[in-house]
């Protein structure tokens, strides 16, 4: 399942450049008192059900988890290597959470505006209105976290919460708010790089995800396409992935072969005043357990008829700068 773990932070490790110019690398241009609004999406999925010869699947059971942030961004100073202060502020915070199993349902909401905050569960705190302050590189990758400690304490966060309101501020998250990996990358118009980052999804059977960039200018702007693929071999001095919480998942990842792996994007740079446009990112994967491997060996009485689980994991994530 997809959680607080996710981790789509590009760790640097550049495996391959096919040709291309040779300019500089593709970065962001902070200007001191540079201000923008941008908005951050997501919607993560993980749904199950069991599939029996000549007979109609189970009901499905799973979970799906939407986030939808908006935040606006003030440059407050800019260092000589081009790294910024940055002030964060949460304008709009809207969480979900809908479980179901069995034709039973769950449901959680939670909305924070500068008007109101409701939500279901209570001691919630308000996050609209709350500010924090990062050292963001040109490269966007978030450098240092500042101060974020006595907001949390105002805001009577326990850092080590992992409920989702208080993991918004967790350090994952706001990497992953402000880190746009096509960026990371380097990569230029005509150019494709590749690089390792770790699994997004705990769920997912592989060490590593190989993501693939390929950049082309039109004007001012450069599109990026973004392609994955999963990695076998745990890649040297890096640590095993986590590992599901609960025996139910920890089964299905370990004895399911995983098909139909899928991990596609797009991002986009005004290389004029060097503002990141947007960043898209998609992923799904198919996992298919047969019940014959779970009983195998063990002393159960054998079925004339062994049926399936099918587990499809998904996650989508879109940043985007408002007008």
């Amino acid at each position: 399942m997809i959680n607080h773990a996710v981790k789509l932070t590009v760790l640097g490790v550049i495996l391959l450049i096919i040709g291309g110019c040779s300019g500089g690398a593709m970065q962001v241009k902070y200007q001191p008192g540079q201000t923008e609004t941008v908005r951050f999406v997501s919607e993560d999925s993980y749904n199950n059900w069991v599939e029996m010869p000549d007979e109609d699947p189970t009901e499905k059971n799973g979970r799906v988890i939407k986030k939808n942030i908006e935040m606006t961004r003030e440059i407050e100073s800019v260092n000589p290597d081009g790294s910024a202060i940055m002030k964060v502020t949460l304008n709009k915070v809207e969480l979900s959470m809908r479980t179901y199993r069995q034709q039973k349902e769950n449901l959680y909401n939670y909305v924070s505006t500068p008007e109101a905050t409701k939500s279901d569960r209570n001691g919630d705190p308000k996050l609209a209105g709350a500010s924090y302050k990062i050292k963001i590189a040109p490269d966007t990758t978030v450098q240092e976290i500042i101060d974020l400690d006595p907001l949390l304490k105002k805001l009577g966060i326990d850092k080590d919460d992992e409920t989702m309101v208080p993991q918004i501020l967790s350090p994952e998250s706001i990497k992953m708010l402000h880190e746009r990996d096509f960026v990371k990358s380097a990569v230029q118009p005509g150019q494709t790089v590749t690089t390792l980052i770790p699994v997004p999804n705990f769920m997912i059977k592989a060490q590593a995800i190989e993501q693939t960039f390929t950049a082309k200018s039109s004007g001012n702007q450069v599109a990026v396409n973004i392609t994955g693929r999963p990695i076998h071999t745990l890649p040297e001095g890096w640590d095993e992935p986590d590992q599901p919480g609960d025996v139910g998942r920890t089964i299905v990842k370990q004895a399911s072969d995983m098909q139909e792996f899928k991990y596609q994007g797009q991002g986009k740079i005004n290389t004029a005043d060097g503002k990141v446009l947007s960043e898209q990112k998609d992923f799904s994967c198919t996992l298919i357990l047969l019940e014959e491997k779970i009983f195998k060996g063990q002393s159960k009485k054998k079925k004339d008829k062994w049926g399936e689980m099918f587990t499809i994991v998904e996650s989508k994530q879109t940043f985007e700068a408002l007008p």
